[in-house]
């Protein structure tokens, strides 16, 4: 399967897809990296509309894909540790993150984030069919039953958004202190006249 009929699968959510998938980690890796980068993209209004100069542009849209690569990492990570602890499950590390790597396709079409008045449902859908995705592909590395694979990869998804909100709170402090930084202004959000 070249890789996009692999892209094309994973948005089917074919579990041979991230079967294949999972024989390398570098592929999955790239997609999550342009997906960081499709995000990013739909979420810079906000860098354009206080005047970033073109090359702090450049480097804010990388930094925001690496963050969100931190994030995937963090994620199939935890998929992976509660797949193998509480299930027994034989799937390697590398393997999964080959598989929710190519899970994350459909979030190449973070850019659409930016459409008016649809970009925040827009982004919820392509959350909810990335989860459905990782599901999929947890299911497909690990042949888990869909229970026990709903269980690892929402456990993971679960245990990524409680670490942002406890413990991950100075980190997040950090993440945007560097976007700050790298962008060269405030970054403030975009807000519409006659309010």
């Amino acid at each position: 399967m070249n890789p996009i009929e692999a892209v094309f699968a994973a948005w089917s959510l074919d579990p041979e897809a991230f079967r294949a998938a999972a024989t390398g980690a570098r592929f999955g890796v790239a997609v999550v990296l342009a997906a960081g980068l499709a995000i990013a993209v739909g979420q810079s209004l906000a860098l354009f509309a206080v005047g970033v100069r073109p090359r702090r542009f450049a480097a804010s849209l990388l930094v925001q894909a690496a963050l969100f690569a931190i994030g995937f990492l963090t994620w199939a990570t935890s998929a992976w540790l509660i797949a193998t602890l509480a299930f027994e499950a034989t799937g390697t590390w590398r393997a999964t993150i080959a598989a929710t790597g190519l899970a994350h396709a459909p979030q190449l079409f973070g850019a659409f984030v930016l459409v008016p008045y649809f970009g925040t449902a827009i982004g919820g859908l392509l959350s909810v069919w990335t989860l459905l995705a990782v599901w999929v592909a947890t299911a497909a590395v690990f042949d888990l039953s869909a229970p026990q694979a709903l269980a690892a990869s929402a456990g993971g998804w679960l245990l990524v958004h409680v670490f942002q909100r406890t413990a991950g709170r100075p980190l997040a402090r950090l993440s945007r202190h560097v976007r700050r930084t790298v962008a060269g202004t405030e970054l403030r959000p975009v807000r519409r006249s006659g309010r």
